[in-house]
């Protein structure tokens, strides 16, 4: 039942996946070219928000452990 239902599902969003990245894929490359700084300076930002929380958890349930 799963192979079934997921081989469905692809068959439909393999082409809206492809058509969308047709129609952005050049205007993005262009976007990122135009503005390197930013873009590295954003995937800094988010790499940081994304694994600060997970540090903090990390030793929050180490601290636990240790008791």
């Amino acid at each position: 039942v799963f192979f079934i239902s997921t081989f469905i599902s692809i068959i439909f969003w393999i082409p809206v996946y492809l058509s969308i990245g047709q129609r952005l894929g050049p205007k993005t490359v262009q976007l990122f070219h135009q503005h390197t700084h930013s873009t590295i300076a954003v995937g800094i930002l988010l790499t940081i928000i994304y694994i600060v929380p997970f540090i903090l958890l990390r030793k929050k349930n180490h601290k636990h452990e240790v008791v």
